[in-house]
C-alpha cells in the first residue's frame, strides 16, 4: 500500500510541475527548398487552407492549423517602390502591411492584437505578434509570424479555436519561430 502512495503521489507532482505524459508533442522538422519548419508530430499535410501556401498542415480534431507564404523580396521591393502607398519597401514596411491590414480586414471582429516582437539574428529578421479575432461565428486564436532574410519574405499564420489557445498556444508559437530561411 505504502507504494500506491509513492507512486500516486509522485505522479501528482509530475502532473503539478508540467510534466504531463500524456500531452507529449513530438516535433518533426520540415524541410523545404528554401527554409525548415518545425511541426508537432500530430499535424498532417493539407492542401485546401490557403491556396497561395507553399506549407499547409492542420489537424481537424485538434483544431489547429499552419501556413507558410513566401514571396520574392524584390518582388516586394518593386511593387512598394512608390512610398505613396504608405508602406516603405522594407522589413518594417512588409510587417507594418501585414499587420495593418489584419487590423483592417478583422475591424470590429478583432477582440484583441498584441505589440509586435522584433528579433535580428544575423540577416534574418523576424517580427511576431498574435490576435484573438472572431471569423465568421468563430473565435479564433492567431500566432503571426514575418520573416525575411536576405531574398524572400515569409509569412507564418498559426491558428486554433480561442477556446483552444491554452492548450495549443506554446505550440503554434513554437512553430511560428522555428521558421528558418536556409
Amino acid at each position: 500500500m505504502k507504494n500506491f502512495h509513492f507512486i500516486a503521489a509522485a505522479f501528482v507532482i509530475f502532473l503539478m510541475a508540467g510534466c504531463n505524459p500524456f500531452q507529449r508533442t513530438n516535433w518533426v522538422k520540415m524541410e523545404k527548398d528554401s527554409y525548415t519548419i518545425m511541426l508537432p508530430d500530430y499535424m498532417t499535410p493539407q492542401t485546401d487552407l490557403h491556396e497561395e501556401a507553399n506549407l499547409q498542415y492542420a489537424n481537424i480534431e485538434k483544431e489547429v492549423y499552419i501556413v507558410v507564404l513566401e514571396e520574392p523580396a524584390i518582388d516586394f521591393e518593386t511593387a512598394f517602390a512608390d512610398t505613396s502607398l504608405g508602406y516603405p519597401p522594407t522589413m518594417q514596411g512588409y510587417s507594418d502591411l501585414i499587420y495593418e491590414e489584419f487590423k483592417l480586414n478583422m475591424d470590429s471582429s478583432l477582440v484583441s492584437i498584441s505589440e509586435r516582437q522584433i528579433q535580428k539574428e544575423g540577416n534574418v529578421e523576424r517580427h511576431t505578434f498574435n490576435s484573438v479575432a472572431t471569423l465568421d461565428t468563430f473565435d479564433a486564436y492567431y500566432e503571426f509570424g514575418i520573416v525575411r532574410n536576405d531574398s524572400t519574405y515569409y509569412q507564418i499564420i498559426a491558428w486554433t479555436l480561442a477556446d483552444r489557445k491554452e492548450q495549443y498556444k506554446d505550440d503554434l508559437a513554437k512553430m511560428v519561430k522555428s521558421l528558418m530561411p536556409k
